[in-house]
């Protein structure tokens, strides 16, 4: 049995080395703290990117944060529906810088 209703999650200070793909089947998820893990590869968060209501995730503290010279871009363009990334919000002006890196 897996809660389903479950908005905020705090995964952070756990060793992580990737983003656990159990959370994408977790719909109602709206704060995701994945902060100060061992995360490398930006490319395992690709799994959350489809959760409806995640409005807040935190990544920084991971080694994906140092090796990605455009991290911040990198994951405001990934998620184009969170309204803040490690604690700080997206305006639009981020917005605009990420969606003219992937254009």
């Amino acid at each position: 049995n897996k809660p389903r209703n479950l908005s905020w999650i705090d995964l952070s200070f756990n060793h992580l080395e990737e983003v656990p793909t159990v959370l994408s089947s977790y719909a109602n998820l709206n704060v995701i703290y994945l902060h100060a893990n061992r995360i490398r590869k930006l490319s395992t968060a690709q799994c959350l990117v489809d959760l409806p209501k995640l409005r807040s995730l935190t990544l920084h503290g991971n080694p994906c944060e140092q090796t990605n010279k455009n991290y911040r871009l990198l994951v405001t363009g990934m998620f184009t529906h969170i309204k803040t990334l490690d604690f700080t919000t997206i305006t639009s002006i981020d917005r605009e810088k990420a969606d003219g890196f992937y254009a």
